[in-house]
């Protein structure tokens, strides 16, 4: 069972046995980052639980631990990561503070599970991309890099933040219905100075093969780069 961090959540490290992390012991394999570098803070979308993407973070990096979160805002039965006021409308005094929150969980998690904290990458999808976003907002030091996925901008008043050249993937779908309330995201991020690559794949508001490649392509990067810090 999984200790009491004030977030129900799953830590699954990665199978070091089945990883080829190493050839002739001198060498790592090309394509492959050492096991435990990365730490992936799994985000949920609406509806979903700490269950939901785990498949999807072992296809983007069978290498990475992986810290899975459920959000603890329940809305006819569907959890979320924060409140909303109507369907495209959300509670902005809630937003914060669980954004503060979700910072506070992931120092504490790296702590309680031994990880290293300047390989620890958000990565959420829909609603959970709209609380990474939010949490780097207000408190800009709490990932070490982003991945969002079909994310819209969930503050009416977002702070100017200096993100300090953090590298983010902000992936997007073409067909997305939720596209017009994504128009700020990559602005805003660009203003407070990450590092973004922003994206268009060819699908809707759900995730395809796309998004599989690019996210693990783009965390083997980063990955090799901690690595070598």
């Amino acid at each position: 069972m999984a200790p009491d961090l004030g977030w129900l959540h799953r830590y699954v490290p990665p199978d070091v046995d089945a990883a080829p992390i190493q050839g002739d012991g001198a060498e790592e394999v090309a394509g492959v980052v050492p096991a435990g570098v990365v730490t992936l803070l799994l985000l949920h979308g609406s509806g979903g639980d700490e269950n939901s993407l785990l498949g999807f973070g072992r296809l983007v990096a069978p290498t990475a631990n992986l810290l899975s979160v459920r959000g603890r805002s329940v809305e006819e039965g569907f959890h979320r990561f924060f409140r909303r006021s109507s369907a495209t409308g959300y509670d902005q005094d809630n937003i914060v503070s669980e954004a503060r929150a979700l910072g506070e969980f992931a120092r504490l998690a790296a702590d309680t599970y031994g990880f290293n904290p300047r390989g620890l990458v958000a990565c959420g999808y829909a609603n959970g991309a709209d609380i990474a976003l939010a949490a780097m907002a207000y408190d800009p030091d709490v990932f070490s890099a982003a991945v969002l996925l079909r994310g819209v901008m969930p503050l009416e008043q977002p702070p100017e933040v200096n993100l300090d050249g953090k590298p983010i993937l902000l992936l997007m779908g073409a067909r997305d219905p939720y596209a017009p309330q994504a128009r700020d995201v990559a602005p805003y991020l660009s203003r407070a100075n990450a590092r973004l690559a922003d994206v268009s794949v060819a699908s809707g508001h759900e995730l395809v093969e796309e998004d599989v490649k690019r996210v693990s392509d783009w965390l083997e990067t980063f990955g090799r780069g901690v690595r070598s810090s």
